[in-house]
């Protein structure tokens, strides 16, 4: 009777100790799947607050990029715009009644326009002016003031001769600078072409411009004129093209 007591007993215990090891295996892996889940939820809130900050952050990065780019463009437009409405500068180009001195003041006077407006134009690599007014004039001092027939057989030239203003593509210079221009035509009282103003600009700093922009760093942007002509390409692929204005 005493031994089968004893192995009832000890059985017993078995039992209760099997059944609260069975418990205490359950409630740690209970814990561990409550804080698992914590944990995945946390991470999860966590992840979509810092996807969206890093998402307005990288917006605000491309905005300003792109502004700052656009404001650039705009600022060359703006330029030539301001030597072609300039009133001064369109008396100076008429010379036709004027004797050989006083077209040889008014080169100089021409040549000051261009010089003040390239020092305070930001990225401008020069501002040429090419022009037939002054062709009877002999040159007594480097500027950057040219004969029409210069540029007339650049490929370019019969685009700007169908409109008012163009963007041009540029050979390099003799610096081997890669360069692209804006030209913008100048009129006289009576409504003729009396000069053609060329402003030339690095295409490294055009770039620069738009540098924060992952689709220029990538090589896809292709920048185009308001006519769908491309005028520059940032590297090998060209999905996106951005309109110069």
């Amino acid at each position: 009777m005493r031994k089968g007591r004893w192995s009832s007993y000890i059985n017993h215990k078995m039992q209760q100790s099997k059944l609260s090891t069975l418990m205490v295996t359950c409630f740690i892996a209970f814990n561990l799947l409550l804080v698992s889940v914590i944990v995945w939820l946390a991470y999860q809130s966590f992840s979509a607050v810092t996807f969206a900050e890093i998402s307005k952050a990288r917006l605000a990065l491309l905005n300003e990029s792109t502004r700052r780019g656009f404001d650039f463009i705009t600022g060359v437009t703006g330029t030539a715009y301001a030597l072609a409405s300039n009133r001064e500068l369109s008396s100076l180009l008429e010379t036709t009644e004027t004797g050989r001195l006083s077209q040889i003041h008014q080169r100089r006077e021409v040549s000051r326009i261009l010089d003040h407006t390239l020092v305070v134009s930001e990225g401008v690599t020069s501002i040429e002016l090419y022009t037939d007014a002054f062709n009877g004039v002999a040159v007594t001092m480097a500027d950057r003031i040219f004969p029409v027939d210069t540029i007339s057989n650049d490929s370019w030239f019969s685009t700007l001769e169908q409109a008012d203003a163009a963007w041009v593509p540029l050979r390099e210079n003799e610096s081997g600078q890669s360069l692209i221009g804006y030209a913008q035509r100048i009129f006289d009282s009576r409504g003729g072409t009396v000069a053609y103003v060329l402003i030339r600009l690095s295409r490294t700093d055009i770039v620069r411009r738009f540098a924060d922009m992952p689709m220029v760093l990538d090589g896809k942007v292709l920048l185009v004129d308001t006519a769908g002509n491309v005028v520059m390409q940032m590297g090998e692929l060209i999905p996106l093209m951005i309109p110069l204005l």
